[in-house]
């Protein structure tokens, strides 16, 4: 289905203006297409994953290995959503001189992934049968 925005329109939640690849810790929300209970289903007050949000689960807890430069806080699967905190942060790469006399190229660091950046490439993301190897 080719976009129409004349029925495609939803509004965004993110704030004008705001720079989201800076530091901070990040709520985030990944639904399933047409909001599908794919991953399982409340019981008795309780989620009780299925095989998929097994899956969506250990996908989350798998991040850090995509993306040393992050952290992850709570994480909760839903029967049709996911909801995670991560925490983006630069990643310093500036080694020790050895002596305790600090960094040798003090301030050095990479640039740390956008959180859309992370969000685009996390493996809930990729087609069936993707792997990273």
């Amino acid at each position: 289905m080719q976009y129409d925005p004349d029925i495609h329109h939803r509004r965004s939640v993110r704030l004008k203006g705001y720079d989201y690849s800076q530091e901070g810790a990040y709520f985030v929300t990944i639904c399933t297409q047409n909001r599908a209970c794919l991953f399982g289903a409340v019981a008795d007050g309780q989620m009780e994953l299925n095989n998929a949000g097994e899956i969506a689960k250990a996908t989350w807890e798998e991040l850090p290995a995509w993306f040393p430069s992050k952290r992850l806080d709570a994480f909760i699967v839903m029967p049709n959503h996911v909801h995670g905190i991560i925490i983006v942060g630069a990643q310093f790469i500036a080694p020790s001189d050895g002596f305790g006399k600090g960094a040798i190229n003090q301030g050095a660091m990479n640039r740390a992934p956008t959180l859309g950046e992370m969000v685009r490439a996390a493996p809930f993301n990729q087609p069936a049968g993707f792997s990273r190897n």
